[in-house]
């Protein structure tokens, strides 16, 4: 059996990233109607606050679940280093 030129596996690798990256498109997009749809139902969407205030609050929100996980991250490093 003949081998695969390196321009064919080339081609073929850059078809396979693009249908990955197709796909974490997708996954993003599915995630962002899913935090509009909860946005919505939380009541978000009739308040009357700039778009920065939000941005803000959603920040807040974000560095407020992150903390832990980089806390629990840091522990159990600490703990496999001790």
């Amino acid at each position: 059996m003949a081998r695969k030129p390196l321009s064919q596996k080339r081609s073929e690798l850059a078809d396979k990233m693009a249908a990955l990256e197709k796909q974490m498109a997708q996954l993003e997009q599915a995630e962002v109607e899913n935090i509009g749809k909860l946005a919505k139902e939380a009541g978000l969407v009739g308040l009357d606050i700039s778009d920065d205030q939000l941005r803000e609050a959603f920040k807040g929100i974000a560095a407020r679940f992150r903390s832990p996980r980089k806390e629990a991250g840091k522990a159990s490093s600490q703990a496999a280093t001790a």
